[in-house]
């Protein structure tokens, strides 16, 4: 037993000193191009062109692709937007480490939403910019007058789309990170996707969850400690996340079927997504105990077509 956990520990020792230079160097190509300038650089027309024949379902058999990684939180949040209008698209998942899938593109984040799959069908990249483009492009058809573009600029709206990209985001990545095993844990949804090869899953394992428990605990967790004042010697994060979720049930809810309303909005996407990147995993199946959280996502399901889980449950 003694050998077992020194040689465990000498390969999660080498598995964070090689994913620690993996992710040194994908800062940097990420950093390399920025999600606006690149947007910028696309053609406009063809955008706005391509978008307008999605909205209509007049796209010819041909649905946007989704590029993404399935625990991507941001991810979860485009594709929850796509579900919810039913805009056509297919889903393409990215190897993490390689992501030769979009070798090609110029940009190496994700998600990407390319709107005519061809091999230069334009793009549009970064979630928020996403959402934000094909709001604008939606017809105003809400009877409650609360337009999905008017909700770009609704305070309210803004802030639980900052709770759900910044705090919700955040604790998810503590609870799911919690251990090094745990992170291990994390990277189980690979095994679902036969795209990826068996030797770059265990590579990703490997690399990926060193990787990520030390992002847990040196990046995440000083946030939080900073932005919200947590101290996690005081409150447990599974006890945390209880806490966030019921902020948003009695704050963001207050009684209503949905933040929107009658109907869901901007905050009930971002808030659903955030979360469907974890369906499945043990910390999601503890959200759900959550009783007046569990009814808003049943009637989320309902409203947007109940997604697969990423974990096996």
């Amino acid at each position: 037993m003694r050998k077992i956990a020194k040689y465990t520990a000498a390969t999660a020792v080498v598995g964070a000193g090689v994913g620690a230079v993996m992710y040194r160097r994908r800062l940097k190509e990420n950093s390399a191009v920025p999600a606006h300038i690149f947007n910028a650089q696309q053609d406009q027309s063809a955008i706005s062109e391509e978008i307008k024949l999605l909205l209509s379902n007049k796209g010819g058999g041909s649905p946007a692709k989704l590029f993404r990684y399935s625990t991507c939180p941001y991810c979860g949040v485009v594709k929850t937007f796509l579900d919810l209008h039913k805009i056509p698209h297919e889903c393409v998942e990215v190897e993490p480490i390689f992501k030769s899938e979009i070798a090609s593109h110029r940009y190496s984040k994700v998600p990407q939403l390319q709107l005519k799959p061809t091999l230069y069908g334009p793009l549009i990249v970064d979630s928020a910019a996403i959402i934000d483009t094909l709001c604008e492009k939606l017809p105003t058809s809400r009877t409650d007058g609360n337009s999905w573009k008017a909700q770009l600029s609704h305070p309210d709206v803004q802030k639980w789309r900052e709770f759900a990209r910044e705090k919700l985001v955040r604790f998810l990545v503590i609870n799911i990170n919690s251990s090094l095993l745990e992170a291990w844990r994390g990277y189980s949804y690979i095994d679902q996707h036969d795209t990826i090869a068996p030797h770059n899953k265990l590579f990703l394992k490997f690399i990926g969850a060193p990787v990520m428990f030390l992002v847990s605990r040196l990046k995440t967790l000083p946030a939080l400690e900073k932005k919200y004042g947590y101290d996690k010697s005081k409150v447990p994060p599974q006890e945390a996340l209880r806490g966030v979720m019921t902020e948003w049930a009695l704050e963001g809810l207050t009684g209503k079927p949905f933040h929107g309303g009658k109907r869901p909005d901007l905050a009930d996407v971002e808030v659903y997504g955030v979360l469907q990147s974890i369906r499945g995993h043990r910390v999601y199946t503890d959200i759900e105990a959550h009783a007046a959280v569990k009814e808003w996502l049943d009637r989320m399901d309902q409203a947007v077509g109940k997604t697969d889980s990423i974990y096996k449950v």
